[in-house]
């Protein structure tokens, strides 16, 4: 059984960075001997840190590219008029667009691959309703 440990542990090192191989070696060596439990899940291939950082300045950018078009945003209460944010963006455009495409209510739950799906239906609309698309963020894009 600890045969079986040590190479499971081992695999996963293969697939890690130094740090956390040090952190698996230094908790291997304070447990030494002692009973240890693990628990093992399988990762739901959600959106990346990346993209998470990505889908938020592209917020920002259709936000920004709103503001110099002169578009303002309507407040569902009355008739006033707000600016463009990186939030109404993501409350208003993006997240309606989710929720009818994924089924999903939060960013946190969205797929690697989904997140690229709704970049395209989120062109659509930008395109088809203020005559415009923004580009999604990427290192090459923002290295420019």
């Amino acid at each position: 059984m600890i045969f079986k440990i040590m190479k499971i542990i081992t695999e996963l090192k293969n697939g890690l960075n130094n740090e956390a191989i040090n952190q698996i070696d230094e908790f291997c060596r304070k447990n030494e001997g002692k009973e240890i439990v693990l628990e093992m899940k399988v990762p739901r291939n959600t959106r990346t840190l990346l993209q998470n950082s990505a889908l938020h300045k592209w917020f920002t950018m259709i936000a920004e590219k709103l503001i110099e078009d002169g578009q303002t945003f309507n407040i569902k209460l009355g008739t006033a008029q707000s600016m463009w944010s990186r939030n109404t963006v993501k409350e208003n455009l993006f997240r309606p667009i989710m929720k009818a495409i994924t089924k999903k209510e939060s960013t946190t739950e969205l797929t690697t691959k989904e997140v690229g799906e709704l970049e395209e239906s989120m062109h659509d609309v930008t395109s088809r309703n203020f005559h415009f698309t923004i580009p999604f963020p990427s290192k090459e894009r923002l290295l420019k």
